[in-house]
């Protein structure tokens, strides 16, 4: 299972070379010896794509779940969900004809890959619920200024929450020497799920954030240069009152 917890290095590592290197990724990190030692039914043999959608749409449900530490699914599976696998076909399909020959690319192709790209970005903004995600925590650092930027008082969040934190390394300690060397893809996903859960909870209790979700509520909206511009002037009022 250690080879899963490096996974994230191996994707930014990778991005900068577009989606064969994440794929190259994938396969060097979570399929290294599948091949050769273990042997899949059709139906659990998932291509890259899917495994990259999973990937994705569990660690944005589980990270989540455990920084707002409910039990519930709040995140739907329409985030990352199956629709964005024949957009990404669509979209790398025209990628590749442009590489042949750019001049083969007709307005329809452009207009196709341009409106996918648009749609799913639009899509997972409003399904993975990020606007509601961002503007809770910084709502909540904002509130809670020298917790947030200066770390106030982490010493006694932990020792407040040795218990359940020990239950989260230990939980990881034991993810990190599962042998999953045979596992299906949807397992090998699934794992990487409790492993962002549980750091997601490991961040709520040592940061201190302690939001619930809550549907109902929608925080005022901050936009990044705002929160940024007061997070620097408290920065700066914090130096001041030093001197």
């Amino acid at each position: 299972m250690n080879k899963l917890a490096i996974l994230a290095l191996f994707g930014v590592a990778n991005a900068c070379h577009g989606k064969r290197g994440l794929i190259n990724a994938v396969n060097s990190v979570l399929r290294p010896d599948r091949d050769t030692k273990c042997t899949f039914a059709p139906e659990e043999q998932l291509t890259d794509l899917q495994v990259l959608r999973m990937m994705a749409q569990t660690s944005v449900q589980s990270f989540t779940k455990g920084f707002y530490r409910t039990n519930e699914d709040v995140i739907s599976d329409e985030c990352f969900g199956e629709w964005v696998e024949p957009k990404v076909h669509e979209i790398f399909g025209v990628v590749r004809k442009a590489r042949e020959d750019i001049w083969n690319v007709s307005i329809k192709d452009a207009e196709t890959a341009a409106l996918d790209i648009v749609d799913s970005h639009w899509k997972n903004r409003e399904v993975c619920q990020f606007e509601k995600i961002g503007d809770d925590m910084k709502n909540w650092c904002l509130e809670n200024e020298e917790v947030c930027v200066f770390k106030k008082d982490m010493e006694g969040r932990i020792l407040e929450n040795i218990i359940p934190l020990a239950g989260n390394f230990v939980n990881l300690y034991k993810l990190s020497f599962l042998d999953d060397t045979c596992y299906t893809d949807a397992e090998i996903v699934a794992e990487w799920g409790k492993i962002v859960e549980n750091l997601g909870e490991i961040a709520a209790e040592i940061g201190g954030f302690d939001y619930k979700w809550n549907q109902k509520v929608e925080r005022k909206h901050i936009s990044k240069n705002v929160f940024k511009k007061t997070i620097r002037e408290f920065k700066k009022a914090a130096h001041l009152d030093l001197d």
